[in-house]
């Protein structure tokens, strides 16, 4: 996961910004800079890596996209390398009945942890 700043002074990080809103205005959201507040902070959280890591493993883009499309969903994301997909819940919202949702669309065998 990498926090991007709003002005870094860096051309690679500010290139990147701008592929990155571009990719999210071609329609394809899995590869979409995602801006989230959490405590009073505003996040733009992405992740390099889920470009190769879901060009090898298809369905994990399909089930971050499922993720980020459920309501109270602030934001999905891949972890590391692609370990772990994980969600950013608004305050408030059942983490528990997403995960059964989850399993519901996705197999019953998903690891989730809440």
């Amino acid at each position: 996961m990498l926090p991007l700043p709003e002005s870094c002074g860096s051309v690679h990080c500010c290139s990147k910004k701008r592929e990155l809103r571009t990719l999210s205005k071609s329609g394809d959201k899995s590869h979409a800079l995602q801006s989230v507040e959490i405590d009073g902070q505003a996040l733009q959280i992405f992740n390099d890596l889920e470009t190769p890591v879901f060009a090898k493993y298809t369905l994990l883009p399909v089930m971050k996209n499922w993720l980020r499309s459920r309501d109270g969903v602030l934001a999905a994301a891949m972890s590391g390398s692609g370990s772990t997909l994980f969600a950013i819940l608004r305050e408030g919202r059942d983490a528990e009945a997403l995960a059964v949702q989850l399993r519901a669309k996705f197999g019953e065998t998903l690891w989730v942890h809440y």
